[in-house]
């Protein structure tokens, strides 16, 4: 459905690896794709994660930390939580007090229900999106650049 989805509205589709063997994982795509016009950034040491999902209109992610950290990061990000349908435990991410659908993810998926969440997160300009998500996101995950907060609360640690 993505990709149909960029075909037809003229998007290009990237999808960055999470694997350390890119083949196996690039001909994975394939055969779901079926066709190479499409883009595959593998697994690197540099980690580039975060500059792709910082330069794209709109990130799509299933049950990913890269998802999570694109939300966190303020980037057009909605997710298709799928897990649910293999373990209950999965349902919402965990997340008790999210409902099984909002502005930026479902647990449902279909066309009807694909297509109207992209096109609603991408009609949104980018300062819209982060105001009418970001009382969400931040209950679900917090933007700590070059973990501050992290390193502060380590240097609070004495070792005897």
């Amino acid at each position: 459905m993505i990709y149909d989805y960029c075909k037809k509205y003229k998007y290009q589709l990237y999808i960055l690896g999470s694997e350390w063997d890119d083949n196996r994982e690039k001909n994975f795509y394939h055969k779901i794709i079926k066709n190479n016009d499409w883009n595959f950034k593998k697994r690197s040491v540099e980690n580039k994660s975060y500059y792709w999902t910082d330069q794209s209109e709109l990130v799509i992610f299933v049950d990913s930390n890269l998802g999570f950290e694109s939300l966190a990061r303020g980037n057009k990000t909605i997710s298709f939580n799928l897990r649910k349908n293999w373990n209950k435990a999965y349902k919402n991410w965990g997340f008790d007090f999210l409902k099984s659908k909002g502005s930026f993810w479902t647990t449902n998926f279909n066309h009807t229900k694909f297509n109207k969440l992209v096109k609603s997160n991408l009609k949104i300009n980018q300062k819209q999106w982060i105001k009418k998500n970001k009382r969400i996101i931040d209950k679900m995950i917090s933007y700590d650049p070059d973990n501050k907060i992290f390193s502060k609360l380590i240097s609070t640690i004495k070792i005897n």
